[in-house]
């Protein structure tokens, strides 16, 4: 049978018990989640034949009710092939448009956040795809896991879950009642901490493995997770754990523990900094820059010292283990040497780590040349050091004055050591030094000069100038709020949904942000590749089946909009309050307001399509038609002050059906909904009968054997008499391309009951995988199905 593409609220928001078929008391406990008779879970609201059909006169005539279809059990292999496609659904992240609360990225791809309304998303891939999910039974603070899974969230009083693969979670068990701030994982436990002292280790099997509660006066702040160790901030302390949780205590060498304010990747140091107009990741490589060769270029910033060995493109990060760097050089592929105050002199094989060459000279050291295997360092009080075997070993040459050396030149085979009004020439490589009775013949010799910035960003081979440079996230992202790094690979989160993911410490992203929605979803049209969702201000649109989104543009000064409708060539139609009646064609980026002489106050419920001709409902039982595309519109007249909510054509006769509900809960379920009639193609309708069905109006279709169907009524006359449904179990059932329905028991403010019913329909299966209230389905052979709940939109996995 042929199903309504429309399905409204109607009177399931008010979550009831069905009255039994025996006559026995009706139950009012809370719903079991296990139900075995489809006529008592899905019972129509329709009135009995002969009370309902009394307006219309018309008469009705009982046909034998099928046998009750069967419930299949949950987890059952028949059960999970009937639901298979079903099982799982995710937010699309665009619909995700809250603040990210908390982010970690894991590595090998991992990443992990968490949104201010408890949605846990998880990568694997970068962020070229995420799987978000809801977590139902706590507040969440924070998230974590390890590569590959599982992962962890935990929060307000003791709440605690995990994942196994990100897709459904799972609560641990609670052992206190305190706030859990924060959590860690490494590859055999997550730790989560709370502000008051509490420590609790879980092992990945998902158990209960260890609690632990810090000594009075010690208070952790942050927990971090440093390859297969977990380290926990305690005030200047840190403290870790040797036993898998079991006990734990202060480190006895103490770790660099990471800073959550800034982080070192291949692109240089991260930090959040102004871009543009907004608020950003900004990774920069700045200070004094040395060039041992083109590629080899090393740039200082007091202790730190960034390299580079490829021309600028990665950089690595280090620290000299004393104070300010004075100078980098070195031999062409190592090592390298850095230059300090006090006779500090560093040295390093790669540009990476660097340690401490005892000397016991106190001068300042200034200059480095290098020549072949020989390296030659001048600085103050007469400082000459000279190594003939790359830096493995240093001596003492005494120039036989006490002078401070700043600058070594070349010139010719001489090196010369300017000092104020002496110099100082060396013949032989560094090995002696004297001073020359006729100084003219070296012609000016350079000074030491204060540098400048550098001409093309970084030095040339040789040279030294101060470097510059940053990169940043686009200035296109909305405003961040923080960042994790592990590695290269880097999360950067904010406002509006923003998540954004580099595997390359900031050069490019993978990103996905939202739109701020005012309010909930009011509606949402399939048809084919084309997607339009609405809300009192806003329209979404998709013409690739929702990989992208665009917040379309629209006209100002509108009514709130209520709903929208996909016309057969693909044009949209958006109707709301204040006369509000939109169009937009092609790509959906702009929507034009159409004209329709109707009150200014008329509020357009609902668009349809019937026969040849489009209409307009409006909330007051106004109703427009036209027949060029919206263009003009014909106002018809019915009599009614209820809104028409769907129509049938049948030829030129055409059915419509008014409700109550205007999609006021206050009203649902209240009255009859009436029964119109056309015969001239719809210019004009009368009234031929009221149906009682809670004055929703939401199936109301014609069957694969050309019968009209009202929820648990058929007429195979046009409305003339009617007939119970024998098959009508199930209420807003959607068809679904493969034969299948699905079907969704709307309830306001507690869990949907989400069932998948076999092509015969003697079948159904309820899902309890994942989480929605008070959500609306849509299905298209094309597009599938989705669903909205609240504010966000998601699609089956």
């Amino acid at each position: 049978m042929l199903l309504s593409p429309t399905l409204g609220c109607g009177d399931a928001d008010k979550k009831k018990s069905p009255k039994s078929t025996k006559g026995k008391k009706q139950n009012k406990g809370k719903q079991k989640g296990a139900l075995a008779d489809a006529t008592k879970l899905f019972k129509s609201s329709s009135m009995a034949p002969g009370k309902g059909m009394g307006k219309s006169g018309a008469t009705a005539h009982p046909i034998a009710k099928a046998a009750a279809p069967t419930k299949l059990r949950k987890g059952s292999v028949q059960a999970n092939t009937l639901a298979k496609g079903f099982l799982h659904w995710r937010p699309l992240p665009v619909f995700l448009a809250d603040k990210i609360y908390d982010a970690a990225a894991i590595g090998n791809g991992n990443a992990i956040v968490l949104t201010n309304d408890n949605h846990v998303g998880v990568t694997k891939n970068s962020g070229r795809n995420w799987h978000y999910q809801r977590v139902q039974h706590g507040k969440s603070f924070a998230v974590h896991g390890r590569a590959g899974g599982p992962y962890y969230v935990v929060g307000k009083v003791g709440f605690a879950a995990w994942s196994k693969k990100g897709l459904l979670w799972e609560d641990l068990p609670k052992v206190t009642n305190a706030n859990f701030t924060d959590v860690a994982a490494n590859q055999k436990i997550a730790v989560a901490i709370s502000r008051g002292g509490i420590v609790v280790s879980y092992h990945h099997d998902g158990s209960l493995f260890h609690g632990f509660r810090f000594p009075k006066g010690k208070r952790p702040s942050k927990i971090y997770s440093l390859g297969n160790k977990i380290l926990i901030q305690v005030g200047r302390e840190v403290w870790t754990t040797k036993n898998s949780g079991r006990t734990w205590g202060p480190t006895s060498v103490h770790p660099t523990v990471p800073d959550a304010r800034v982080a070192p990747t291949s692109q240089g140091i991260c930090k959040l900094g102004s871009v543009e107009k907004t608020w950003g990741l900004v990774c920069r490589v700045k200070g004094a820059g040395y060039a041992v060769t083109s590629k080899e270029i090393f740039v200082v910033d007091g202790d730190l010292i960034q390299s580079s060995t490829d021309g600028g493109k990665t950089w690595n990060q280090g620290r000299v283990p004393f104070g300010r760097t004075r100078k980098v050089g070195g031999f062409s592929g190592g090592p390298y040497f850095a230059l300090g105050a006090r006779g500090n002199l560093a040295k390093s094989d790669d540009g990476d780590g660097w340690n401490q060459v005892q000397l016991e000279i106190k001068g300042s050291l200034n200059d480095i040349w290098v020549s072949g295997s020989k390296a030659l360092i001048v600085g103050s009080g007469g400082t000459i050091l000279l190594s003939t075997n790359k830096g493995k070993s240093w001596k003492t040459v005494d120039p036989g004055a006490r002078k401070n050396f700043t600058n070594i030149v070349k010139k010719g085979s001489s090196l010369l050591l300017p000092a104020g009004g002496s110099l100082f020439v060396s013949t032989d490589g560094g090995t002696s030094w004297s001073e020359p009775e006729d100084k003219s013949q070296y012609g000016e010799l350079p000074k030491s000069e204060r540098l400048t910035k550098c001409a093309n960003v970084l030095p040339k081979a040789g040279k030294a100038c101060k470097v510059s440079r940053e990169i940043s996230s686009p200035d296109s992202f909305p405003r961040a709020r923080t960042f994790t790094f592990n590695g290269d690979f880097g999360i950067l989160v904010g406002v509006k949904g923003l998540v954004a993911v580099t595997p390359d410490g900031g050069s490019n992203w993978n990103y996905n942000f939202g739109y701020k929605f005012w309010g909930n979803i009011q509606d949402l049209a399939v048809r084919g590749k084309r997607l339009v969702v609405v809300t009192h201000r806003q329209v979404l649109t998709s013409v690739n089946g929702g990989r992208t989104w665009r917040n379309a543009l629209l006209p100002k000064r509108l009514g709130p909009l209520l709903s929208a409708f996909i016309d057969t060539d693909g044009s949209v139609y958006v109707g709301g309050e204040r006369a509000t009646l939109l169009k937009a064609t092609g790509h959906l980026g702009v929507f034009r307001k159409l004209t329709t002489d109707a009150n200014r106050w008329a509020g357009f419920f609902k668009v349809l399509r019937a026969s040849n001709a489009l209409y307009v409902s409006g909330l007051k039982g106004e109703l427009y038609r036209s027949t060029n595309k919206g263009s003009t519109w014909r106002q018809i007249f019915t009599g009614q002050s209820n809104p028409v909510v769907n129509m049938i054509a049948k030829g030129k006769t055409i059915l419509a059906v008014t409700t109550t509900t205007k999609g006021r809960w206050w009203s649902r379920g209240r009255g009859d909904g009436a029964l119109l009639r056309s015969d001239n193609n719809g210019l004009h309708f009368r009234v031929i009968g009221a149906l009682s069905a809670g004055g929703t109006g939401e199936e109301f279709y014609l069957d694969d054997k050309g019968r009209i169907v009202f929820h648990n009524l058929v007429s195979a006359d046009m409305g003339q008499t009617w007939s119970k449904y024998r098959e009508h179990y199930w209420r807003g059932l959607r068809k679904v391309g493969d034969g299948r329905y699905v079907g969704n028991r709307r309830f306001r403010n507690s869990r949907d009951l989400f069932y998948v019913v076999a092509a015969d329909m003697k079948r159904y299966t309820i899902i309890e995988s994942f989480y929605h209230e008070n959500a609306m389905i849509r299905c298209d052979p094309k597009a599938g199905c989705w669903m909205a709940s609240g504010s966000v939109v998601y699609q089956p996995f």
